[in-house]
Order: structure tokens, then C-alpha cells, then sequence
């Protein structure tokens, strides 16, 4: 009765949060923490799985019950410095010749802009909503960067609502932050690696290691993925959307 109680209470809480919370903050974030409790159990012998199982029904209740608890009580906590790492690593991708400079923005930039019908069509709507010719800023400065990211800024707030819009920044905001959750599990597994003693290290002690690995790169191939297509979702929003 307990139980159902307090699973009621999680789902009105989780009901608070919108979908880019629950997908993009909270997914990331309840994966690690179930990922780093599972290996500290794994690695431990009092809480192993062998040692858990022979637990009588009532004990793997109550250590089944504070886990989930710890796991609830610290996703919001750990949800945010995912999200704030996930954005500086971004960061750090997107950097070029000293300048951040996101998918949104390289977009506008000159080098990017084609002969196609959509790009001048974008050229001219910015020129008329907002008195920028990007044909005459051929030069990444930093004043220019930062003039485009401003207007980039403008253009988002007028499409954040749009479906497409919506649903490709969560996608790009699931990967981002998953990609900082791997990078986090790869130097975890690091040091599970240096606890174990020498002679317990073998060629399977290294299989976590490499699957984090593994994921972070592919979330990395995927999360640049997802920028382009959220840059290209805020633009043809854009150029559909009437003022």
C-alpha cells in the first residue's frame, strides 16, 4: 500500500515537468544513476547480486526501496550538472578558431549560405526582419558571431513552439546530454579499473570500459546529427512562420 502511495506521489511530481525535462534532463541522469549504483553493487561482495538474491523478501524490499530512493531523491541534482557539463562539451566541439559557434549560427554564417532557393529566401527574411545582410559579413569575428547569434536567438524565440522544432531541440538535447553521462561513465569505469587488484584484472574487466567508449562516440556522431536537423527545423519554421 505503501508502495503504491508513494509511486502515485512520483507520477504527480513527474507530471510537472515537461517533456524536454523528463527526456532530455531526467532520462540521462536516472541512466547514470542506475549504471553506477548496478556497478558499486556488482563490484561490492555484501551487495552483489548473489548476496542480494538470498536477502529474504522483505530485506531486498527495503534495499530495493532506498535505492530507487537515492536514485529519486538525487535526479534533479544530477540532472543539472549532466546538463550544464553536456552544454560545456558542446561547447568545446562547436569551437572554431576560438569562437563557439553552434549549428543555428553556422548556418547564417557566409561560407555556409548556398545558391539555393531556401537560402536566399532565409537571406531575405532576415534582411527584412531584422536589418542584417549576411552576405557582407564574410569575416568570423567575434562582433559578427556574436551580431548573428543574437538574431539566431530572436529567430528561436519566434519558433521555439513549433512541433518539429520542439521535438528535434529535445532529440539534440537527449544526445547532449548523454554524451556527457558517457564521458562520465568512461573515467568512472576508469577507476573501477585502478580499485581492482592486479591480478583480478582481466580481458573482461575492460568490456564496460569499451561499451562507454563506445556510446559516448556514437552519442557524439548523433548529437551532431540532431543540431543539424534542429537548425534546419528553427529556419524552415521561420520561413513559414507569418509576423
Amino acid at each position: 500500500m505503501a508502495f503504491v502511495i508513494i509511486l502515485s506521489m512520483e507520477t504527480k511530481v513527474i507530471s510537472l515537468f515537461d517533456t524536454y525535462d523528463l527526456k532530455a534532463r531526467f532520462f540521462p541522469a536516472f541512466i547514470l544513476a542506475c549504471v553506477i549504483i548496478y556497478r558499486i553493487a556488482g563490484y561490492g561482495s555484501i551487495l552483489s547480486y548473489e548476496s542480494f538474491v538470498n536477502y529474504s523478501q522483505t530485506l531486498r524490499f527495503i534495499y530495493g526501496f532506498i535505492g530507487l530512493s537515492v536514485v529519486l531523491l538525487f535526479l534533479w541534482p544530477i540532472s543539472m550538472i549532466i546538463a550544464k557539463l553536456g552544454d560545456l562539451m558542446s561547447r568545446l566541439i562547436y569551437l572554431k578558431n576560438g569562437l563557439v559557434i553552434m549549428p543555428t549560427t553556422a548556418m547564417l554564417l557566409c561560407e555556409h549560405m548556398c545558391l539555393s532557393k531556401e537560402d536566399k529566401d532565409l537571406r531575405i527574411r532576415i534582411k527584412q526582419d531584422y536589418d542584417m545582410d549576411l552576405l557582407r559579413n564574410r569575416k568570423h569575428n567575434k562582433e559578427i558571431v556574436a551580431e548573428i547569434g543574437y538574431v539566431v536567438k530572436r529567430i528561436i524565440e519566434k519558433v521555439r513552439d513549433e512541433k518539429m522544432v520542439t521535438l528535434n531541440l529535445t532529440n539534440y538535447g537527449v544526445m547532449r546530454n548523454l554524451l556527457a553521462v558517457f564521458a562520465i561513465l568512461v573515467f568512472f569505469e576508469l577507476c573501477m579499473l585502478f580499485c581492482l587488484i592486479y591480478d583480478e584484472i582481466t580481458i573482461s574487466s575492460f568490456v564496460p570500459l569499451g561499451m562507454a567508449i563506445l556510446a559516448f562516440v556514437i552519442a557524439l556522431i548523433l548529437m551532431r546529427h540532431y543540431g543539424k536537423r534542429y537548425s534546419d527545423a528553427v529556419y524552415t519554421a521561420f520561413l513559414t512562420k507569418t509576423n
